[in-house]
């Protein structure tokens, strides 16, 4: 026991040059994994112009691809035009700005979207290691090009968008001004997301009629964020890809097929993140934390259960909600913080084995052995 003590004081001492490391280790993890991750699937298709099988070689191109995309297949317009940017700059650096992205996005998860938490080592260790050891579908949501564009970056804009509105006070006009068309994005981006960020600016703006100040601000978020929204859901490709998606079920399998997978969500895919979401919930006394804790909790389980509007529910759908909830966790670590040497303990071997998992791969890959 004395030598963990004196191993947790020594992370102490040196936390801010550990942090910067351990940061560029999770950096250099991911680029290696999502680098030597051929394209596969739908890069494959998103890499032309929609639907044809020309390259997309312009700026121009992404636009009349996802303008005919829109039409024929989805609404997801935001994260597949920033999918094929990034198909189109092509790898090494696609694969750069993917890590770079994963990297803030633990850093957001580990302030808990609260400007005034200092991103301590404890908090981003046991981030990054969640946010490794709780995606059951990392390979279909971080090392796939599509899946990282349409969960990893779509949940990220979201929980940019919400840390900008909560820390409003703290940034200038025109930050905030920003964020309304980070909003209308966030809104864009992704159907679960974008119904529960709906509710929360709808929520905003009942309560700014106590502040006349935000009244106006919080009406032009609302109003941002649904507009958003409605051009995803109201897209017309997707009432062609739902009729598909729902052409062999009848209206009883295809009910019971929403009830399976809202609960394969909860109970399989997100068990782990579910679990300790509810234990840090029901051990956090503080009430203030935990105010915000059940708030993101909540976002979480109802995010699941916007998924019952369609009777396909893929496992990786499920990222947005395992990042909330790893939200609604680390709220509670800061409402804990007399456990700060577990915590830290938990997170360094969080951290070594995630490292630990990547690292085999990363150097075979530079050998060239794989």
């Amino acid at each position: 026991m004395k030598k963990v003590n004196a191993f947790l004081n020594w992370l102490g001492k040196h936390e801010k040059v550990i942090l910067l490391i351990a940061e560029i280790l999770t950096f250099i993890m991911i680029f290696g994994d999502i680098n030597r991750t051929e394209y596969h699937g739908d890069d494959l298709v998103y890499q032309c112009i929609y639907p044809t099988n020309e390259r997309v070689n312009s700026f121009h191109d992404i636009y009349v691809s996802q303008y005919t995309h829109y039409f024929i297949w989805g609404g997801r317009t935001v994260v597949h035009s920033i999918l094929q940017l990034l198909l189109w700059i092509d790898k090494p650096y696609n694969s750069m700005i993917c890590a770079f992205i994963y990297v803030l996005l633990a850093r957001l998860i580990a302030k808990a979207l609260n400007q005034d938490q200092k991103v301590c080592l404890t908090d981003y260790l046991l981030s990054a290691g969640l946010l490794y050891y709780c995606n059951p579908v990392y390979e279909e949501t971080v090392t796939w090009m599509t899946g990282f564009a349409n969960y990893a970056i779509g949940a990220f804009i979201v929980l940019l968008s919400l840390y900008l509105d909560r820390n409003m006070d703290k940034h200038p006009k025109a930050v905030n001004f920003l964020n309304i068309p980070l909003t209308f994005l966030a809104g864009w981006c992704n159907e679960n997301l974008g119904a529960v960020l709906g509710l929360y600016y709808l929520i905003r703006w009942i309560r700014s009629f106590r502040k006349k100040k935000e009244r106006a601000y919080s009406t032009v978020l609302l109003l941002a964020e649904g507009a958003g929204f409605l051009f995803m859901i109201l897209a017309p490709g997707n009432f062609a890809r739902s009729t598909v998606a729902s052409s062999e079920l009848t209206p009883l399998t295809s009910v019971l097929t929403r009830i399976y997978n809202i609960c394969h969500s909860i109970f399989h895919i997100n068990f782990q993140v579910f679990t300790i979401a509810t234990v840090l919930l029901y051990l956090n006394k503080d009430q203030e934390s935990r105010k915000d804790q059940k708030m993101f909790y909540g976002m979480a389980v109802l995010s699941v259960l916007a998924m019952f509007a369609t009777p396909y529910y893929p496992d990786r759908a499920g990222f947005g909600s395992m990042v909330l909830l790893l939200v609604s966790i680390m709220k509670g670590v800061h409402g804990n913080r007399q456990t700060d040497d577990l915590v830290l303990l938990i997170g360094v071997i969080l951290f070594v084995r995630f490292t630990m998992n990547l690292l085999p791969s990363l150097i075979l890959t530079i050998l060239g052995l794989r």
